[in-house]
């Protein structure tokens, strides 16, 4: 998109890449933060709810103006992996790596077919590049009005803030 419609060289599209994935990776450590303290659905929902505009900006700018954009897409992108992760844990007790394995699994596939999607729609006999690059912006939209159908309660630690823990002889 930023090559072929932006005009951007391959190598500013590639930085732009890197910046939303760098700022993705502070997204994540804060997300976790934040799941923690205000939970896992909110966390979620704000970010996917906050990625959709910004998305649809970066595409829409196109041009220098998508670097100062693409940093806060990157981060709040990030921002909904911790809990996706734990929430995916919960759901298997005994087996947490399981569920960490079966929720990334789950994202890249879904996001496979995503691209093999979003390949089709650019397509000039469908709705061309610009146009599926567009729509990508409902997606978190779409995220965030699922993940209110999740339970909002929050998971407690396993240890307490200075609660004793008893130790085996």
């Amino acid at each position: 998109f930023f090559v072929d419609i932006a005009g951007f060289s391959k190598a500013k599209a590639s930085l732009l890449s890197s910046l939303m994935l760098f700022t993705l990776a502070f997204g994540s450590i804060t997300g976790g933060i934040l799941a923690d303290r205000v939970g896992a659905v909110r966390v979620m929902a704000t970010s996917m709810l906050l990625a959709a505009p910004l998305m649809a900006a970066v595409f829409l700018l196109g041009d220098a103006r998508a670097f100062w954009v693409a940093p806060f897409l990157g981060f709040c992108n990030g921002a909904a992996w911790p809990p996706m992760l734990v929430m995916a844990q919960s759901l298997f007790h005994k087996n947490r790596g399981v569920g960490s394995g079966v929720a990334l699994g789950f994202v890249f596939a879904m996001g496979g077919l995503g691209v093999n999607l979003t390949g089709w729609l650019a397509e000039p006999t469908q709705l061309g590049l610009y146009n599926a690059m567009m729509l990508l912006s409902i997606v978190p939209l779409i995220t965030a009005m699922l993940v209110f159908l999740l339970p909002t309660q929050r998971t407690k630690p396993a240890v307490m803030p200075g609660q004793a823990v008893p130790v085996k002889g």
